[in-house]
């Protein structure tokens, strides 16, 4: 309905057999995307996140990294999407992901986390420099801590969700300059 109001007012360019066109062919289609990020940390360190994703991928779903488009998944942050799969696929493809994490983040338990998220901020606070999939694996850990109102992380979940927006800091600079101001930022955002 949202759709065809706005076809009223704008031109749109649409072919019988494709539907909408767009410039990127993936894109092409009902002019619907469902989308969802997630934070699968506990597939992710069992180590079943890459075959799980192959596997929506060969059930026409996109899997993208958190800067969307061109982005590889990397420290357990996964963006999937589809143009083509029904609502109903995509849900259910959704709420599996999601269940099957809440299994392994219970079987991870709270010690394993822990350790973890010990890990992580040592790391992120003696490192001088600190690269892009390092990064992700720092505040993917933090994160899960974060969220679960672990002793000693005080973090707001808002602050670790701006982190990731700015850890892409490569655009115009030598890959290790672009470590070491990562390193700054994290350090900076998360006051450590």
């Amino acid at each position: 309905a949202f759709l065809i109001s706005i076809e009223n007012k704008l031109s749109f360019a649409k072919d019988d057999l494709h539907g909408y066109l767009a410039s990127s062919v993936f894109n092409t289609g009902p002019g619907t995307r469902y989308s969802v990020m997630l934070h699968l940390v506990g597939l992710g360190y069992y180590k079943q996140l890459p075959e799980m994703l192959q596997a929506l991928v060969n059930e026409g779903i996109t899997v993208r990294g958190l800067y969307g488009e061109g982005s590889r998944p990397v420290g357990a942050f996964a963006q999937i999407s589809t143009t083509v799969a029904s609502l109903e696929t995509f849900i259910g493809t959704t709420e599996y992901l999601v269940k099957r994490e809440r299994e392994a983040r219970t079987e991870i338990g709270p010690s394993i986390l822990e350790s973890k998220a010990e890990q992580a901020l040592l790391y992120l606070r003696s490192s001088p420099r600190i690269t892009l999939p390092d990064a992700f694996r720092i505040l993917g850990w933090l994160r899960w801590a974060t969220s679960t109102g672990m002793d000693g992380y005080p973090f707001l979940i808002r602050q670790i969700d701006q982190a990731l927006g700015s850890l892409d800091l490569l655009a115009h600079e030598s890959e290790q300059h672009a470590d070491g101001r990562r390193a700054d930022t994290l350090r900076a955002l998360l006051k450590q």
